[in-house]
């Protein structure tokens, strides 16, 4: 699908996501629509109602695989973490996959827990997350 846009915020979502702008800057191409904010829930319905096809209701939801994270440069006790950007970025994190395990005290924090937390004690480079 091709598109036009004048909202300087929109067209930089777009390009941000990776979709292909025009060098005018006046088009651009969503070979995603999908992907287009807004989209994803209407879509998941009309796949059930239409196509018979779900997005996850019928599988198992037992978890699987916990995203951890690990350090890639040192990190001292008092730093806030703060996420940025749309690819959901935390410097000097580094986002990995672990077998799922319940929570307790030992466990690595969850990822997403992250943002907005304190380091409450100096981590070294490589180290993942306590």
């Amino acid at each position: 699908m091709v598109v036009r846009c004048e909202d300087l915020h929109v067209w930089t979502l777009l390009r941000d996501k990776g979709h292909v702008l025009s060098r005018s800057g006046s088009s651009a191409m969503i070979y995603l629509p999908r992907h287009l904010l807004g989209l994803e829930a209407p879509i998941s319905l009309l796949d059930v109602v239409i196509n018979g096809q779900t997005s996850g209701g019928g599988h198992a939801t037992t978890p699987r695989f916990d995203l951890t994270a690990r350090a890639t440069q040192h990190m001292k006790a008092g730093q806030h973490l703060e996420m940025r950007g749309h690819h959901r970025h935390i410097e000097g994190l580094r986002p990995e996959l672990h077998p799922a395990a319940a929570l307790a005290p030992e466990a690595k924090v969850p990822f997403y827990l992250l943002p907005g937390a304190q380091v409450i004690r100096d981590i070294a480079p490589i180290s993942p997350l306590p």
